[in-house]
C-alpha cells in the first residue's frame, strides 16, 4: 500500500542524478514473478568500486544461487543513473530481482540486504506452486520474527482475495497470534478485518483503523449476486459505512481478483466519484 518516494541524498562525491524516483512499493513477492533471474549474489565489482560513490553502469555479481532463471555463477547487473538505483556496494551479500537489461525489478525495490531474514522465505516461494502452498509461505513470513519480512507478506497478502480464501481458521489464529509481537498500524488491521478474525481492532495504531475494523467485523454479508453487491457500494450516502466496506470486500471474494488496493476503502474512499468507480469494478470484475 506504501507509495514511495525516495529522497535524493545529496553527497558531494555523488554523480548528478537526471531522474527523480517515485514509484509504489512493491513486495519482493510480486516482483519474484516479475523478474527474469532471482538470485543470491555477491557483489564482486561497481563501476566505482567504491561504497561512497554510486555510479551507473556494469556490475559484476557472484551468485551462490539462482532461484530463478537460468543456473550461471556469474551475473552482470546494472546500475540506472536514477535515485531509483539499486546501490551496489562491493563486497556484499544480496538477494536480487532483476530484469533481462540487468536492471532490477520493482527499482530499489528489487534488491534486499537482509539475506539471513529472506533466504528461506524466497527458497520456499521459488517451489510454491499453487495457493495453498503460496499462502503457507506468506505465514511463515508473517511468523517469521522479522519485522520487515513479516510487513512484506502481510501487504502482499492483504490485496490478494484467491489468497485470501486459502487461508485456513488455524492459519488465520497463527497469524492472529503473531500480530501480537508485531507494530500494531494499518496493514496488520487490514488483513485480520479481511480474515474475519475479532482481534483486528485491537493491532490498530490509531482508533480511526480500530473503528473501521468494527464496523466491517459487524458488516457481514453472505450476499453472492455482484450486481446486488455493487447497489450498495455505490448508493450508500455515508463515506466510511462499514455495510458498503463489507460489501466491497466480499465482491472481491466472489471476483476471485484484487479490483482495487483494500487501503483504498478500507476507512473510507474519500469521494463520491470512487466509490462510484469501486461499484463499477465490483459489477464489472474489471480492476481500478
Amino acid at each position: 500500500m506504501r507509495i514511495v518516494v525516495l529522497a535524493i541524498v545529496a553527497l558531494l562525491t555523488a554523480p548528478q542524478v537526471s531522474e527523480a524516483c517515485k514509484k509504489r512499493h512493491q513486495t519482493p513477492f510480486e516482483l519474484f514473478d516479475e523478474a527474469d533471474t532471482v538470485a543470491f549474489v555477491t557483489v564482486r565489482k561497481t563501476p566505482s568500486n567504491s561504497a561512497d560513490r554510486i555510479e551507473a553502469g556494469d556490475v559484476e555479481l557472484v551468485a551462490s544461487r539462482v532461484v530463478k532463471g537460468t543456473k550461471v555463477t556469474a551475473i552482470t547487473a546494472k546500475e540506472s543513473e536514477t535515485d531509483c538505483r539499486a546501490r551496489y556496494v562491493p563486497g556484499k551479500d544480496l538477494v536480487v530481482f532483476l530484469q533481462p537489461n540487468g536492471l532490477t525489478a520493482g527499482a530499489h525495490d528489487g534488491v534486499l540486504r537482509d539475506v539471513a531474514a529472506w533466504k528461506p522465505i524466497i527458497e520456499q516461494w521459488a517451489v510454491a506452486t499453487d495457493t495453498t502452498k503460496k499462502a503457507a509461505v506468506l505465514l511463515d513470513a508473517i511468523a517469521s520474527g522479522n519485522e520487515g519480512v513479516a510487513a512484506e507478506a502481510i501487504e502482499f497478502l492483504v490485496d490478494d482475495p484467491v489468497l485470501l480464501d486459502t487461508v485456513s481458521p488455524e492459519q488465520t489464529a497463527k497469524i492472529a497470534k503473531a500480530a501480537k509481537a508485531l507494530p500494531k498500524g494499518p496493514d496488520i488491521v487490514m488483513l485480520l478485518v479481511r480474515l474475519r478474525d475479532a482481534s483486528a481492532p485491537t493491532r490498530a495504531n490509531v482508533a480511526l483503523w480500530a473503528r473501521a475494523a468494527r464496523g466491517v467485523l459487524r458488516a457481514k454479508t453472505l450476499e453472492t449476486d455482484t450486481e446486488k453487491l455493487a447497489k450498495i457500494v455505490a448508493q450508500s450516502k455515508r463515506d466510511d459505512d462499514p455495510r458498503r466496506i463489507a460489501a466491497m470486500e466480499r465482491c472481491e471474494r466472489l471476483q476471485g481478483k484484487h479490483l482495487a488496493p483494500f487501503f483504498r476503502y478500507f476507512s473510507g474512499a474519500g469521494s463520491p466519484a470512487m466509490w462510484k468507480d469501486l461499484a463499477e469494478a465490483c459489477r464489472t470484475g474489471n480492476p481500478i
